[in-house]
């Protein structure tokens, strides 16, 4: 069995941030070790906080989201005095994403960090309809890219199945697998945003190791200067099985005191990576209150479920159209030739869709070509 989760490895308070606040370096030290000797990351990144509070007021009159027979992921959102937290159990939305991509363990590790980053990312984002996400570092992985969007999200990466799975300390190395120089890319789309500037919003920091959630909270400190700390992490059986699989989001309100930002460092330090926790059977109200530990209890806002996917159909048969197009006429009738069809297989949900050559006339990928 391996366990891969990140914890925290140190607190960086950006210079300037906020009156009070201590000058420090953006990462700090790594020595920080799970029960099993093995090491563990978090990321800390504190920057310029926005306004979360009205937002998650607001959101707690919508009530407590039911659970459904095919909720894969669920996410409890907390509000606290100074800080609004996100905990998500995602085992079976991990668990689906890894027999549909077929991935061997660093890649299952890799790309259910990116898919739950993702997910509390967007449910961080009230105003957006649509978050996505993408890494591209230089790493044997390849581009890995994930979409949280109204309750689902999906995901990508260019190669499925690292040959040996890679390690570093006894654990998987997912920085190593995702590579410690490249960029993450965070691409926001809502209607509203689109009304008022007729673009979407899109932001792009350096990776800071390629363990996913430091990055993750380094680009929310840069690009949209907001106080944040997450831990991601999943626990992988022998058999390549996602067994459990979890993670958090901490976000600061404005305004916080100094003393309520040392306690959950302090707090976030002294826990074991998520991934453990859930895996001893910890549930997201036991992580929360292990955050938030002597600051006072927290009230749970709202719970909503997620699940994998899907791709919308006819999108999907747009898209794979539009990938037709890109090939000239000689290649798809080779193909036809071969097989008497063209099918395809979409990088997200593994949907096949199958053209005969009267279909590739109909769209136009052969018709007048």
């Amino acid at each position: 069995m391996a366990v891969a989760g990140t914890r925290a490895r140190g607190l960086a308070r950006r210079p300037g941030t906020r009156p009070g606040t201590r000058p420090g370096p953006r990462r700090g030290n790594a020595n920080n070790t799970r029960k099993d000797g093995r090491k563990a990351t978090t990321a800390l990144a504190w920057g310029r906080g926005r306004c979360w509070r009205k937002e998650a007021r607001g959101r707690g009159k919508e009530g407590v989201v039911r659970a459904t027979a095919e909720a894969e992921a669920e996410v409890f959102h907390y509000l606290g005095q100074d800080f609004v937290l996100w905990v998500v159990d995602a085992t079976g939305l991990v668990e689906r994403a890894r027999k549909l991509h077929n991935t061997t363990s660093t890649a299952t590790q890799a790309l259910g960090r990116v898919l739950m980053g993702t997910l509390l990312i967007g449910e961080s984002k009230e105003t957006s309809d649509s978050v996505q996400i993408t890494f591209k570092g230089n790493g044997p992985l390849g581009q890995i890219m994930a979409i949280a969007e109204k309750g689902f999200v999906k995901g990508r990466l260019d190669v499925r199945r690292v040959e040996g799975d890679l390690t570093e300390g006894g654990s998987h190395s997912v920085g190593k697998a995702v590579g410690r120089q490249g960029v993450v890319t965070v691409v926001r789309k809502s209607k509203a945003l689109q009304q008022y500037t007729g673009e979407q919003q899109m932001g792009i920091t350096e990776l800071v190791n390629g363990e996913v959630a430091e990055d993750l909270t380094n680009y929310l400190a840069e690009s949209e200067q907001i106080n944040s700390a997450m831990g991601l992490g999943l626990v992988v059986s022998s058999d390549l099985s996602v067994r459990k699989a979890g993670g958090y989001l901490l976000q600061m309100l404005p305004g916080a005191a100094e003393e309520t930002l040392d306690k959950l460092e302090e707090n976030i330090k002294a826990m074991p990576p998520v991934s453990e926790l859930m895996s001893d059977g910890k549930t997201q109200e036991d992580v929360a209150s292990l955050i938030s530990r002597d600051l006072g209890l927290v009230d749970l806002v709202f719970r909503k479920d997620h699940s994998y996917g899907p791709c919308n159909t006819a999108d999907l048969r747009e898209r794979m159209v539009n990938t037709l197009k890109l090939l000239s006429v000689t290649e798809v009738r080779d193909i036809l030739r071969e097989q008497n069809k063209v099918e395809m297989c979409c990088e997200f949900c593994a949907e096949r869709i199958q053209f005969s050559e009267e279909d590739l006339v109909h769209e136009g990928v052969l018709g007048g070509r």
